[in-house]
């Protein structure tokens, strides 16, 4: 199994854990339209996570600790499956951020507690810049 597999078989196997869609989780190969994809290269292993659209190829992150960039895959799965929930589950009047933050994060935590807590801190950040607003 190449190193491509492996990280392929890990991102399947965190993706069980939380039931992300098949559909959401990246490739091994570059989608003709768009989708997200990864790479493993080079001797020192450099994990990339790519995005293509309207056939371009953009890095949206590279590291060589493949837990970096799965703490990213997830956040962008995580975000798409939280925002879906909340749309399922809208409270009228409530800032739909609520329910799709918290969300969000609970699905992080179930695959890494820190994943969660890093997730949070991000959407502290926004909320600083952007509050709440009920209506």
């Amino acid at each position: 199994m190449t190193p491509a597999e492996r990280f392929f078989q890990q991102i399947r196997e965190y993706g069980a854990r939380i039931n992300a869609p098949e559909a959401e989780l990246p490739g091994l190969v570059q989608p003709f339209h768009e989708g997200l994809w990864i790479e493993v290269d080079g001797p020192a292993l450099i994990y990339r996570l790519m995005y293509t659209e309207k056939g371009r190829a953009d890095s949206i992150i590279a590291s060589s600790n493949p837990l970096d960039v799965l703490e990213r895959i997830f956040s962008i799965i995580t975000h798409s499956m939280a925002t879906n929930y909340e749309i399922r589950h809208r409270i009228e009047g409530q800032d739909t951020r609520r329910q799709w933050f918290r969300f969000q994060e609970d699905l992080m935590r179930q695959l890494k507690p820190e994943w969660g807590d890093n997730e949070a801190n991000r959407h502290a950040e926004i909320l600083i810049k952007a509050p709440f607003v009920d209506k």
